[in-house]
């Protein structure tokens, strides 16, 4: 997995420098959930648990970290926003490191 210029980390989590590591690792804790682009075409987002990140997302670009699905969800419709109503972002952007 890459990291994308526009990954945010939930501010409740402990050690935050160390999970955007562990999940380009593949070694992911089973509490946490990450929010990426897909790796197959025909969706936008995915929400995840990181234990189950594999090979298949080498090429997705990593979000959002957080413990909480909510707050992943919350900051998924932010993107939404930025990407159709507000037009400041667009997917290229997204997938940018």
């Amino acid at each position: 997995m890459r990291t994308s210029r526009y990954m945010k980390i939930d501010k409740d989590l402990p050690y935050k420098r160390f999970y955007p590591k562990l999940v380009k690792k593949n070694k992911g804790p089973r509490d946490v959930y990450v929010l990426c682009t897909p790796p197959r075409p025909g969706n936008l987002f995915e929400i995840i648990p990181a234990y189950q990140i594999d090979k298949r997302y080498e090429q997705s670009f990593i979000l959002g970290i957080s413990k909480d699905k909510s707050w992943l969800i919350d900051y998924t419709v932010t993107l939404i926003d930025g990407l159709y109503n507000t037009n400041s972002l667009t997917y290229d952007l997204l997938q940018s490191e």
